[in-house]
């Protein structure tokens, strides 16, 4: 639960360290959306799982360049609304 937790509040978060302009980029926040997606999936909780991945791919989904997680998340999205 602690990592759950964890990447609930990581999606809220930006950081400086990559970038002095971090208080506009969404890097970290998104990409969090993914991890607690997964973690979600793999403790049990399938709808929520599904919403978060929805939710990653919403903000991430027509990226310029190829990201593994946007392949992953579909997959992802497909597998649990088959699950129904």
């Amino acid at each position: 639960m602690l990592a759950l937790d964890s990447f609930a509040r990581t999606r809220r978060v930006v950081s400086s360290a990559i970038n002095d302009d971090a208080g506009t980029s969404p890097f970290f926040s998104i990409l969090a959306r993914y991890r607690h997606a997964r973690l979600l999936e793999r403790t049990g909780h399938p709808a929520e799982a599904k919403a978060e991945y929805e939710d990653f791919l919403a903000h991430w989904g027509h990226a310029d360049r190829p990201v593994p997680e946007i392949d992953d998340a579909r997959a992802a999205v497909a597998r649990l609304g088959a699950a129904k």
